[in-house]
């Protein structure tokens, strides 16, 4: 499970958290991207969607237990956060505050 997302019983929303739910597994599908750009081989290309499909359930199952945990914290959360790929807004402000 993501510990960066919660501390205690209090939900963390913000830096990498508040642009994307699981900027982890956005790191390890840029990875796997990256791998069939480098070496497309028969292995990387069946493995590639298999990967991605298991890290898409462990996903969702972890969570089903942050909304049993969280509850309609988390809900908004989801709302407002996409699950995998940014938003370009949110790309633009994250990056405009840093630079700032």
């Amino acid at each position: 499970m993501d510990q960066n997302l919660f501390y205690g019983d209090r939900l963390q929303t913000g830096g990498l958290c508040g642009i994307v739910r699981h900027p982890q597994y956005t790191g390890i599908f840029l990875v796997i991207f990256g791998q069939l750009v480098h070496w497309p081989t028969i292995l990387t290309l069946v493995l590639a969607p298999v990967i991605v499909l298991t890290y898409v359930r462990l996903a969702r199952r972890e969570e089903a237990r942050l909304i049993k945990q969280f509850g309609e914290a988390y809900r908004k959360y989801m709302r407002r956060v996409p699950m995998f790929l940014p938003r370009w807004r949110d790309m633009r402000r994250a990056r405009a505050r840093t630079i700032s």
